[in-house]
């Protein structure tokens, strides 16, 4: 559990909209960040998560 990032400042609105339903493509759109930058930050928190 130490190795988890905190968060950025992204990833708490991501998470969200993620909850939501919303597609990463979308979620890009609504916050204005490219769909890469999306798809990292759930790549992210579900590699972390799988490892807690």
């Amino acid at each position: 559990m130490d190795d988890i990032k905190p968060l950025s400042n992204r990833d708490p609105d991501v998470a969200v909209l993620v909850a939501k339903g919303k597609k990463d493509v979308d979620i890009a759109k609504i916050l204005f960040i490219s769909r890469r930058r999306v798809g990292e930050i759930i790549f992210r928190r579900k590699s972390e998560a799988s490892r807690s």
